[in-house]
């Protein structure tokens, strides 16, 4: 299947790749070259007018690490999409030389078995297979997957956690034998003792990729001596130094913040505008989200249905006559229809809850809850018992899969229970509407969501909230400059050639700023780092007294870690706080510790006794020494 695909894709690729753009040349036939990539005076833009890196010269000689580190926004993903061939040349020239195995930020998961996701059409070579995995940290994984390797993983990759993406993503391009390797921020989404095993069998020198040329887009200073070359970017428009790494510190190009950032994790930084985005061949879960249909679309449709449109308006109209009636008449069916035992009981229930939210000492608690993702499937949180106070700030850690971004799930309720119950104030979720429950709760996840539209309709959908008050959240979490950049967007003629003579410009529009400035679908024209800042901003406008926060800080630089740890701390004083984190260093000043494995609760209580007793959460903390130290 996956060959066919190929395939079909290579030649829709050729179908779509438009006449009037030139983009960096790759020869798969020059692996043997003694340089890797070549660039000469080369700049990149993702058209006219908009975001576009400065130019470069580069040589990159075959066998070399390369690190690429820089704020949140300022093009390192889109350097390396260049480096694909997926972003057009602006000026100059450049070449690379040999196949390239890419892993981007957000890896693509197909609905097949996990060996299928690793071999992708290619001949299946056990050995070969099997010392990936290992490479790739996967074997634990496996061994506890019902069917191990040949285990379905699910649309889009629903059973796996997001480490477990990023591993299977990083064993897909591992087995592809490539010659140049390109990692966008790699190790984001895993502990610290899966980082260092895949730094020590992957990427260093001894890795199983050892001898290849390996690029990294990180945030992980303390991994930066391992490259041959550094490319720091700054100031938001990619302005590319090349140095060693001693000449990096040396000459203050990092901050000594981020220099101080040793448990800084990677960024997840979005290419602004990137082509690459992979959807799922098909999905037996729920999709939380369509794209938008153009007008073209609907126009060419309405051309072609002739009579039907009648039909069509005239079932409309109907409707809207029908629902005239009914609502006219919601009164009286109210008098009628209502038995007043119920309303009683509804009123005796009602004052009930009131008062147990009144009494209540806990604000959360697990109640022998248990969760799987599908009938039939193992289940992923097992018997979890436990409760959190009132304003208490609580860490949630464990390894990969452990099971923490599923108690964020279970939290929202994505997935129902298979057992046990969740109460939030005395009142089991359960038994309360899902927009009364979420209306409870700010969550700022690991991958923001951001909708087609202005900031202001995604900070405020629902318009409850003043402008003023929009602009002291945007304050608070340091985003105005970001809003105050306008960026303009052209349209082709033949894209709105079937709209109305006022709609066919056939030129540039600028969109607006501040609270106008547009969002394009999903947010791709900002940052993974950007969006999560977007995020924070809109739980400091909602102000809930329940604040998830679901790998929150994973995907930003340790300066722009620094102030959401800062706004978080002040502006959330009097929230209850619930933080999944990768990087140990944000969860130590939290009042208790909650340490998952497996779906269970293996340690809960104050970090200083965990550290005493040597268990779990001490194991975690000194493998992030140990990597931080190497």
């Amino acid at each position: 299947m996956f060959a066919e695909v190929r395939q079909k894709s290579e030649f829709i690729g050729q179908l779509l790749q438009p006449d009037d753009f030139e983009f960096i040349k790759i020869d798969h036939s020059s692996g043997d070259s003694k340089v890797a990539i070549e660039l000469d005076q080369c700049s990149f833009s993702w058209g006219t007018d908009k975001f576009r890196t400065a130019s470069t010269t580069l040589t990159v000689n075959a066998g070399e690490m390369v690190m690429i580190v820089g704020r949140v926004g300022s093009g390192k993903s889109s350097f390396v999409t260049a480096l694909c061939g997926e972003m057009p040349i602006a000026g100059g020239s450049g070449k690379v030389h040999g196949r390239i195995g890419y892993v981007e930020q957000k890896p693509t998961i197909f609905d097949d078995t996990l060996r299928e996701n690793v071999l992708m059409g290619q001949d299946f070579d056990e050995k070969f297979f099997w010392q990936i995995i290992e490479a790739c940290d996967l074997t634990q994984d496996i061994q506890e997957m019902p069917e191990r390797d040949l285990t379905k993983v699910g649309a889009r990759g629903l059973r796996l956690s997001g480490g477990q993406k990023t591993r299977l993503a990083l064993a897909r391009a591992l087995y592809l034998r490539a010659d140049v390797y390109i990692f966008d921020d790699l190790l984001s989404a895993v502990d610290a003792r899966v980082e260092k095993h895949i730094v020590d069998k992957v990427l260093s020198s001894n890795g199983i990729i050892g001898t290849k040329t390996r690029i990294l887009v990180t945030h992980a200073l303390h991994v930066l001596p391992l490259g041959n070359k550094i490319i720091t970017f700054v100031n938001g428009c990619a302005d590319i130094v090349e140095q060693t790494p001693k000449e990096v510190v040396d000459a203050n190009a990092i901050s000594d913040d981020e220099r101080k950032g040793t448990e800084t994790a990677p960024s997840e930084t979005d290419t602004p505008g990137s082509t690459n985005k992979k959807k799922p061949l098909h999905s037996d879960e729920i999709d939380f989200g369509n794209p938008p249909v153009k007008w073209s679309h609907m126009l060419q449709f309405l051309r072609y249905s002739k009579y039907w449109r009648v039909a069509m308006v005239v079932s409309i109209y109907s409707a809207n006559a029908y629902l005239m009636h009914y609502v006219s008449n919601a009164r009286l069916r109210l008098m009628t229809d209502t038995n007043p035992d119920t309303a009683m009981r509804s009123l005796q229930q009602y004052l009930k809850v009131n008062a147990l939210v009144a009494v209540s000492l806990y604000q959360l608690e697990f109640k022998n809850y248990s969760m799987r993702y599908h009938p039939g499937l193992d289940l992923v949180l097992k018997d979890l018992s436990f409760s959190v106070r009132r304003n208490e700030k609580i860490g949630i850690v464990g390894r990969t899969g452990a099971g923490k971004s599923s108690m964020s799930q279970a939290l929202m309720r994505l997935v129902e229970p298979a057992s046990g119950k969740i109460v939030i104030d005395g009142v089991d979720i359960s038994s309360i509407g899902l927009f009364d429950l979420r209306s409870r709760i700010s969550i700022i996840p690991q991958d923001p969501a951001l909708f087609v539209g202005t900031i202001r309709e995604n900070l405020d959908p629902l318009h409850q909230h003043s402008d003023e008050a929009i602009w002291k959240a945007i304050q608070l979490a340091q985003i105005a400059d970001l809003l105050e950049i306008p960026t303009e967007k052209y349209i082709k003629p033949d894209m709105t050639k079937d709209l109305p003579d006022d709609y066919n410009t056939g030129g540039p529009w600028t969109e607006g700023v501040g609270l106008q400035k547009w969002v394009d679908y999903g947010g791709d024209n900002f940052s993974v780092g950007q969006r999560q800042l977007i995020s924070l901003c809109r739980a400091l406008l909602w102000r809930r007294k329940i604040l998830l926060l679901d790998e929150a800080i994973a995907n930003v630089d340790s300066k722009t870690d620094q102030i959401m740890q800062s706004v978080i701390r002040k502006e959330f004083k009097d929230c209850t706080i619930l933080t999944i984190a990768h990087r140990l260093g944000t969860i130590m000043d939290s009042d208790r510790i909650l340490v998952v494995d497996d779906g269970q609760i293996v340690e809960f209580d104050i970090p200083a006794n965990l550290l005493k007793r040597n268990g779990h959460f001490a194991l975690l903390v000194e493998s992030m020494n140990q990597a931080q130290n190497k």
